[in-house]
């Protein structure tokens, strides 16, 4: 598949940027979205009360996703196909 453009999107479990819970990307041709793909991260690091009331994920939500090394891994598969 040929994207015109790549839309990335991460979410934060606090106020520090290495913190992140949750990265989304999405590909665009033509104007549409034509693919996307988006996995929890688990922080290993707090979450703070603010971060939650802005995207609503919690602790328990990301236990048993990837820590951001083996996210790593899963993305890159995942990248592969573009």
């Amino acid at each position: 598949m040929i994207a015109d453009f790549f839309v990335v999107d991460v979410e934060t479990a606090n106020q520090s940027r290495a913190s992140i819970c949750q990265i989304g990307i999405a590909a665009f041709a033509g104007g549409k979205m034509v693919d996307g793909w988006e996995t929890l991260v688990n922080p290993e690091e707090y979450f703070a009360g603010i971060n939650i009331s802005i995207h609503g994920i919690r602790p328990e939500a990301v236990e048993h996703a990837p820590t951001r090394s083996e996210e790593r891994r899963v993305g890159k598969e995942c990248r592969s196909r573009w």
